[in-house]
């Protein structure tokens, strides 16, 4: 599993809105039955850091600011601000080399499915896998080789192929990957103008009719 380092502050007794306006992302870490501690990152480091990793998994090693203490964690949570977007909050969970812990792994695809070439649809119904394991063990995805899969046919949880070290927890029988057959879609019939016209002869010509039986009794 790869590590990266990040520069953390203790920010005991600061805001958070204020945090915020210098730059700063306020944090929370927690875990290994030690009391929570409050930390601020750097907003333009951290988010160069998200762009880094994309999903993989990894270990964020933090490192105090003019302290020798470094943390090993794994980052929770992540909270976006619903207008702007951007990252307000960050919670790390602390871990040990000696005790598992639970993390959800992303799912890397390989290949194109045949029965894509053949008119198939392809359909990611989840994007990780929940697995239980030591932090030396944790993989940073999981491969999925998808290129054999024709229309119909699919990949669940039980066809992973992964290390004894490694303890699944996602249910066996959850779908993974799909490829679906192409959607039909239904021809809507335009109704033909000809018949239109044809109907509204055949009123007009009963309205002409009863128009002359009525001039016909006026006249007797």
């Amino acid at each position: 599993m790869k590590k990266i380092e990040v520069p953390v502050e203790g920010r005991e007794g600061e805001k958070a809105k204020n945090l915020v306006k210098k730059g700063y992302i306020p944090g929370i870490i927690y875990g290994a039955t030690k009391s929570p501690e409050p930390i601020k990152v750097l907003s333009h480091n951290f988010i160069h850091f998200l762009h880094e990793i994309g999903e993989e998994q990894v270990i964020f090693n933090l490192k105090f600011k003019n302290k020798k203490k470094h943390q090993p964690t794994i980052l929770k949570d992540i909270q976006y601000d619903p207008i702007k977007d951007t990252v307000i909050h960050l919670d790390f969970q602390r871990v040990s080399d000696k005790k598992p812990i639970t993390v959800e792994v992303p799912l890397l695809l390989v290949g194109e499915p045949k029965g894509v070439k053949e008119g198939g649809v392809p359909e990611e119904v989840n994007r990780t896998v929940e697995i239980e394991a030591l932090i030396q063990d944790i993989p940073e995805h999981i491969e999925i080789d998808i290129s054999g899969l024709g229309i119909g046919d699919s990949i669940h949880v039980r066809d992973l192929k992964l290390s004894e070290k490694i303890k699944v927890l996602t249910h066996p029988e959850k779908t993974l990957f799909t490829v679906v057959p192409p959607r039909v879609q239904e021809e809507v019939i335009q109704p033909e103008e000809e018949k239109e016209v044809e109907v509204i002869s055949e009123e007009k010509k009963k309205e002409e009719e009863e128009e002359k039986k009525e001039e016909e009794k006026e006249s007797s």
